[in-house]
């Protein structure tokens, strides 16, 4: 019967084996036999195998990558180089997910056979295959390889479940068995234990989707254990302590709302303490699996981050369907919300995507595959979890919010705008919230962009600002309200002294533009997630080119443009909520003004390529076209800048192509 389940598997895993970049019956036959041998740890005959396909068809490298893994596995690290070099010299062969095996290997083996070099090739090799699996998140392939980058079985266990959760019959399932580890016997002290407020929070629906069930003797300490979970999922650190508070008032010995705890920060308990607090009354009143959880948390807040990484790893072994465990994996650099770094980098993206195929509604797999796709510049990729953390937590502010992280990149104003009047709605309505006014400033950007400058000046203003008032100013061109606004803010922060430069200079006032410019230049620091290096590179680059010196500014602008194209998708001020366009912008309408205008018809083709539905792009091919006399063309994109700004304040995008056509219009004298 097991001969006839492992002939099945292996039967059902040719069906779904990639091609391997391979030529012929003969060669794909003899390296898919290699695979299945490879996996069943019968080396030599594999290695034969592979020979074979390599002598069937000479340049296909996946023959090669195996090769080498097995001569890796066999301690011959000459023979496993020479192989994957083979490899790596038939790429362009390979499939575009093959190519991330071969480089993630090639990494691998070079840090091996290379001492010196080991720990940087070895996250070489993870962040690699890492990016392959975001790319592409069915590949067993890529699960696997990045398991055996793991330094013991423990650590790659999570990655082996997730291959096989992806394809249960793949042929190393035939004999991988994943480690089994007892509980983790950690010593600690007795804890702290906390009062609750008298007074207990609301209790709100449509958080998230979170199904953990505690052990508890009242419902409603299940109840806010749950909310507070939601909240912690969103970064909603103030809320999710009141709520595990409540849920350690209506159930004192409830263990795990005081680990839920031990994750909020800016309290005046400290972490430890309370997680020790929740391991005893785990010890005496919880379930193993909350044993496990609270053991964990108190190995993490110790300091032993390998040792409880490992454990960690051996939790998920005795629970791999808990969604929560691998939340936690993904994230573990700092779980959910804590301050510093939140985890939410490249290496867990491969735990969120197997914590939601565990659980699709569950709330953090969805709300961190936005933030790991927005970070990797692959916004389309994450745009599904934008609307699978939106339907998991209808009434999370956050979770409407989120959407516009990508919807902003992706050129859907629609959505954007949307998904933000709903996150203001609900954070107006009292909803749990950490930070109201980044809604408002949100709305704004997305209000400035489609010109809807009436409903911005209606709407409720953050007292908190960023650049997303001034933005959309200057794009109404309110010269008058951007000067004010910038003299309110002349404290010593830098946003002041740039925004008022840029609007003397608006209005070709550039000897006044030179002296704010000279305050500017002592102030240090970064503001609003931008370098003010570069801010001061914007402005000097314009007052060279009002006061005479065209060639030098368009250069220096030139120059920005190309540094934000070399870094979009960054939360750099050039980049971030759909203002990728600025740079090119700008750098356009300054060769628009000199007269050149194939440079500025690239420059604003740039700014499309870089922000979809730019109307400064728009308009600005529009009036290329027109000093070239290419009608037609002139006409399609006259047709374009009325669909870009179909919902724009009556009348504003008029005074927009007015004032592009007066920049051509000036036409220094050339140079």
């Amino acid at each position: 019967m097991r001969l006839l389940a492992s002939t099945l598997a292996i039967v059902v895993w040719f069906v779904t084996i990639a091609s391997a970049a391979t030529v012929g019956k003969t060669a794909q036959r003899s390296y898919e036999d290699g695979c299945v041998q490879y996996w069943v740890h019968h080396d030599a005959v594999a290695l034969n195998e592979f020979a074979a396909a390599s002598r069937a068809d000479p340049s296909a490298p996946m023959p090669h990558l195996m090769q080498s893994r097995i001569y890796l596995r066999m301690g011959r690290l000459q023979q496993a180089e020479s192989e994957i070099q083979r490899a790596v010299s038939s790429l362009s062969r390979a499939t575009d997910e093959d190519r991330y095996l071969i480089r993630a290997w090639a990494a691998h083996v070079d840090g091996t056979t290379h001492v010196a070099r080991r720990e940087a090739a070895l996250e070489d090799a993870r962040r690699t295959a890492e990016t392959g699996i975001a790319i592409y998140p069915e590949s067993v392939e890529l699960y696997l390889l990045r398991g055996e980058l793991e330094p013991n079985p423990v650590r790659e266990a999570p990655y082996f479940l997730a291959a096989r959760r992806l394809n249960p019959r793949h042929p190393f399932t035939l004999r991988w068995y994943p480690p089994n580890l007892p509980l983790p016997q950690v010593a600690c002290g007795p804890g702290e234990t906390v009062s609750p407020p008298s007074q207990s929070p609301r209790l709100f629906s449509g958080l998230g989707a979170v199904h953990m069930r505690i052990t508890t003797r009242d419902p409603r300490a299940q109840a806010y254990f749950t909310q507070g979970l939601c909240c912690l999922y969103a970064y909603v650190s103030p809320p999710a302590s009141s709520a595990f508070l409540a849920a350690i008032k209506f159930d004192p010995h409830c263990a795990m709302a005081y680990w839920g705890l031990s994750f909020c920060t800016g309290q005046s308990y400290l972490p430890l303490p309370v997680a020790e607090k929740a391991l005893a009354l785990a010890r005496q009143f919880g379930t193993v699996k909350e044993q496990w959880y609270c053991s964990l948390r108190v190995l993490q807040l110790q300091g032993r981050p390998d040792q409880f990484l490992y454990d960690l790893c051996g939790a998920m072994v005795h629970f791999p369907d808990d969604v929560d465990l691998w939340v936690w994996r993904a994230t573990w650099r700092g779980f959910l919300g804590e301050t510093g770094d939140d985890g939410r980098t490249l290496q867990g993206i491969p735990f969120d995507l197997a914590a939601r195929r565990i659980q699709p509604d569950h709330p953090s797999p969805n709300h961190e595959l936005i933030h790991g796709y927005e970070i990797i510049n692959r916004p389309m990729l994450g745009w599904p979890y934008t609307w699978g953390f939106r339907r998991s937590a209808p009434n999370l502010p956050h979770a409407q919010h989120m959407q516009a992280h990508l919807a902003m990149r992706l050129g859907r104003w629609k959505e954007a705008l949307q998904c933000t009047e709903r996150s203001v709605r609900l954070s107006q309505e009292g909803f749990p919230e950490l930070d109201r006014d980044h809604h408002l400033n949100i709305l704004m950007w997305a209000l400035g962009h489609e010109g809807c400058f009436r409903a911005a000046q209606a709407a409720p203003r953050s007292r908190a600002q960023d650049l997303s008032w001034p933005r959309m100013l200057r794009l109404k061109l309110d010269d008058k309200a951007l000067a004010a606004w910038a003299h309110t803010r002349l404290n010593g922060s830098g946003d002041g002294w740039y925004l008022g430069a840029l609007a003397n200079l608006d209005q070709g006032h550039w000897q006044a533009a030179k002296q704010q410019l000279q305050h500017f230049k002592d102030i240090r620091g970064v503001w609003y997630g931008a370098d003010l290096d570069d801010w001061r590179t914007e402005v000097d680059s314009r007052i060279q080119y009002e006061s005479g010196k065209q060639a030098q500014g368009i250069a220096a602008v030139r120059a920005i443009a190309r540094w934000v194209d070399a870094i979009a998708g960054t939360s750099a001020e050039g980049c971030r909520w759909g203002q990728g366009a600025y740079y090119d912008n700008l750098w356009a309408e300054m060769a628009l003004g000199a007269g050149r205008l194939d440079e500025a018809q690239e420059a604003f083709c740039e700014g499309l390529a870089h922000e979809h539905g730019s109307i400064v792009a728009v308009l600005g091919l529009q009036v290329v076209s027109e000093r070239k006399h290419q009608a037609t063309l002139a006409a399609s994109y006259a047709a374009r800048a009325q669909a870009v700004w179909s919902q724009a304040d009556p009348g504003a995008r008029d005074r927009l192509l007015a004032r592009l056509r007066a920049i051509a219009n000036r036409r220094a004298e050339p140079f």
